[in-house]
């Protein structure tokens, strides 16, 4: 079975598309739902079964903390500090397991390391 992404507009789409669209059915935010608000993008995720991808911190707070539906899956991307290229390298190195990971899951992927946290 692929896996579904949904792409938030934080995202850099020439960062992900070319990683992970050999992986999954990539859809961006951008083109499926543009200037959407957070709580719209949620509900766009959990719409489409799709796991969303992230740098927006909100998503924690809207999901845990306000108790908004989860989606199948939140990938949380905090790569700051990082050039281009150690993005890339990082994203490729772990996106197989990254999309895996994710089902049912919070997985924040930083620059030392991966955690997941159950959604439900």
């Amino acid at each position: 079975m692929t896996a579904r992404l949904l792409v938030d507009q934080c995202v850099s789409r020439t960062l992900v598309e070319p990683i992970f669209s050999p992986l999954a059915d990539v859809l961006f935010v951008w083109d499926a739902a543009r200037n959407a608000v957070d709580e719209d993008v949620l509900a766009l995720a959990c719409a489409e079964d799709r796991i969303l991808m992230t740098e927006d911190f909100d998503f924690g707070r809207l999901i845990f903390g306000d108790r908004l539906p989860a989606p199948p899956g939140l990938i949380h991307l905090v790569l700051e500090g990082m050039s281009r290229r150690e993005r890339e390298e990082r994203l490729f190195a772990h996106a197989v397991g990254l999309l895996a990971r994710a089902q049912d899951r919070f997985v924040v992927i930083s620059k030392d390391a991966i955690r997941a946290r159950r959604l439900r």
